[in-house]
């Protein structure tokens, strides 16, 4: 697939509910059509009443990839203060399936790692769902250098991959 124009921006309150909603539960579906978890009734339909609300929005940073102006993708992180002052998790990556293939998950990655070492955070955690398209995900993460944890959220480790990368780092310089 070509590379297309694209940009990324953080969502915000309220002009971009409907874009984040339409994702989010695309993505819930994509999981469920899949048998993997029922994300919808669990987590998504909760975050996604609060954001409609104007509430949590301090608390999650949701990023849109536009594409000729619609939203195709989705990526966030939250803060893990739980596991120690800048420490978050990347969440609910999505792309639209017309738009896989295309670098934009890459892009999108890259763009909240960055927006998260500028806000102070040094350690970034993420799960990736054992689906039967899963190793095209995990295969991405571990080229972001992400690796293998232990799990650190309540998911089966059956269904899932633990991963965490120290973000922020200058690379390492051979010879």
């Amino acid at each position: 697939m070509q590379p297309m124009t694209h940009t990324i921006h953080r969502a915000h309150f309220p002009q971009d509910v409907a874009d984040v909603t339409a994702l989010w539960e695309e993505y819930a579906q994509t999981l469920a059509d899949y048998g993997v978890w029922d994300l919808g009734a669990e987590t998504i339909a909760p975050d996604l009443e609060a954001l409609s609300k104007g509430e949590r929005w301090d608390h999650w940073r949701i990023y849109l990839v536009r594409v000729e102006g619609r939203a195709v993708a989705i990526a966030g992180y939250t803060p893990l203060p739980h596991l120690g002052e800048g420490v978050a998790e990347g969440r609910r990556l999505y792309v639209q399936p017309s738009q896989r293939g295309s670098g934009l998950a890459r892009a999108l990655l890259l763009h909240c790692e960055a927006e998260a070492v500028a806000e102070g955070f040094h350690t970034l955690y993420l799960d990736t769902f054992r689906t039967p398209e899963g190793q095209g995900p995990l295969k991405l993460y571990r080229s972001l250098g992400f690796e293998e944890c232990a799990p650190y959220n309540d998911y089966p480790p059956a269904r899932a991959h633990f991963l965490v990368k120290r973000i922020g780092l200058p690379p390492v310089q051979n010879g």
